[in-house]
């Protein structure tokens, strides 16, 4: 009777431990989950900001720019050519001669005395100046007017030809960054290695109890249950780096190579459907899926390397929980 209380409470006990141990390894995976996606917003979220931003500071600098020059011409244009004007109309007047350049040529008394008698006062010549002075400037402001109209046009048409040109190179240079991240995301783990709805994902990434020793270990894929002989698909393009056989470990093994620090393993497999060195599209087939190595039952083992560390598969790709 004591022999079996206390075999009962070792196995409640041992469920208690199994219990907590699976809820640590739990809040563990899903704290890392959230972390990683929040990360990977918050840098998206800076992208489209940094475009936003950039976009709405060129068109205002060029709205501001243009104002600001056409007013400093208008400006600079008026002051330059009013005093041609002022002195065009003034000269005319001074250049007449005076009384006793006009009494020193040779004539009779009458010519002069009749020349006296028909040049105006000085107060009428005063009077006229005034009103030459004043259709000067009529005259100027209606003359410079229309050419720093015209000025300001010309340079306002000029800087919107170097902000277009400007903004064809900015064009130019976005269509190449997006050119470039569409040719990355081919190289890209981004699918699942098997078919949906032909598997149910069993165990997660991260620390998780060994379901041979018992223990609390790390998992560095994601395992996903299916029959034997299922055929797994590789996740992106790239390049078969290694291939290996390994009865207590990952088993019958591919690793694939797809550049940009991004490699894929495929482990526990029943046969093989490629070689070394062979390059491969997404969605090729190559392999299928077994128990070989260390492995309980018939899945498959999928790791994602990013810079030679293990990252989460779920984190590029979507699988439903089955």
């Amino acid at each position: 009777m004591r022999k079996s209380v206390g075999i009962s409470i070792l196995v409640v006990g041992a469920l208690l431990l199994a219990l907590a141990v699976a809820g640590r390894v739990w809040v563990h995976t899903s704290q890392r989950r959230m972390a990683v996606r929040r990360d990977t917003l918050a840098v998206r979220l800076d992208s489209c900001l940094d475009a936003a931003t950039l976009l709405c500071g060129m068109d205002s600098l060029y709205r501001v720019k243009m104002h600001r020059d056409t007013a400093e011409r208008f400006r600079m244009v008026r002051k330059d050519r009013q005093p041609d004007r002022l002195e065009a109309a003034v000269v005319p007047q001074a250049s007449r001669p005076d009384s006793a350049e006009a009494a020193s040529r040779p004539g009779s008394r009458e010519e002069t005395m009749a020349s006296q008698a028909a040049r105006p006062d000085s107060a009428e010549v005063a009077a006229r100046q005034d009103s030459a002075e004043v259709a000067a400037q009529g005259s100027l402001e209606a003359t410079v007017a229309p050419q720093a109209s015209a000025d300001s046009l010309g340079t306002a048409v000029r800087e919107l030809l170097e902000t277009v040109k400007a903004f064809g190179g900015w064009m130019r240079e976005t269509n190449a960054l997006s050119v470039l991240a569409k040719e990355r995301a081919r190289f890209t783990p981004s699918i699942c290695p098997l078919k949906e709805g032909t598997f149910r994902f069993t165990a997660p990434f991260g620390v998780r109890t060994d379901p041979m020793e018992g223990d609390g270990r790390m998992h560095d894929g994601i395992d996903l249950a299916c029959p034997q002989g299922n055929p797994v698909h590789v996740t992106a393009d790239g390049v078969v780096e290694f291939i290996d056989s390994d009865i207590f470990g990952y088993g019958n093994c591919i690793i694939v190579d797809h550049g940009y620090g991004y490699k894929t393993r495929y482990a526990h497999l029943s046969i093989i459907r490629t070689s070394e060195n062979i390059r491969l599209k997404r969605g090729d087939i190559i392999g299928e899926t077994g128990v070989s190595g260390r492995a309980t039952g018939p899945h498959l083992h999928y790791e994602v390397i990013l810079d030679g560390v293990t990252v989460d598969p779920e984190e590029y790709i979507d699988i439903k929980l089955q």
